[in-house]
């Protein structure tokens, strides 16, 4: 997930503990689905990274930065930001799964093609909002980490409706998010 700043200097921060991004979850029958097909995988490949809950499984759409605590200046421009967020509800189907690095370990994530293009469509607002560039974008959702790399496999797909996006203060290391606000599409 691309790491943007709202404007706020945080490397002189004490620990940066507090992460801020927009995203996409999945409806609670899809995340059902999904987590069963990351441990489908695990037993498949031998792997032993714990799974994510169903509740903690979403599509990261862009970082707006780490904090240490969650300034309310932050909150408030990152809604602003979502207020122009403009798209129709749209189908994602997520069908393939496979290994990537970020940083020292490898996370497992389930990529799609259905609704990729209207994910990467948000993304470029998000970010024309910031008024900055970012790296390329991929829509994925993250299993769980493991040390140990899985080639894209084909699953059964799980498709779900998108009909909102969702700004959300992970509490990075303590395994909670916290959703602050939510914008629906609207067609």
């Amino acid at each position: 997930m691309d790491q943007l700043s709202l404007g706020f200097d945080t490397r002189t921060a004490p620990v940066a503990t507090d992460l801020l991004y927009f995203a996409v979850l999945p409806e609670p029958a899809a995340a059902e689905r999904l987590v069963e097909a990351g441990r489908r995988l695990k037993k498949k490949y031998g792997l032993s990274g714990r799974l994510y809950p169903p509740e903690r499984l979403h599509v990261s759409l862009v970082g707006l930065g780490r904090f240490s605590g969650l300034p309310e200046v932050a909150v408030s421009a990152a809604c602003r930001i979502g207020n122009r967020i403009s798209a129709s509800p749209f189908d994602v189907t997520f069908d393939r799964a496979a290994s990537f690095r970020t940083g020292s370990s490898r996370a497992l994530v389930m990529r799609c093609r259905e609704g990729a293009g209207a994910l990467q469509a948000i993304h470029r607002q998000i970010i024309g909002s910031l008024d900055c560039s970012s790296r390329p974008f991929e829509p994925h959702l993250t299993l769980f980490y493991d040390d140990y790399a899985v080639p894209e496999v084909h699953l059964e797909p799980v498709t779900w409706t998108v009909r909102d996006i969702v700004l959300v203060h992970s509490l990075y290391g303590r395994g909670r998010h916290r959703h602050l606000r939510r914008w629906p599409l609207a067609a």
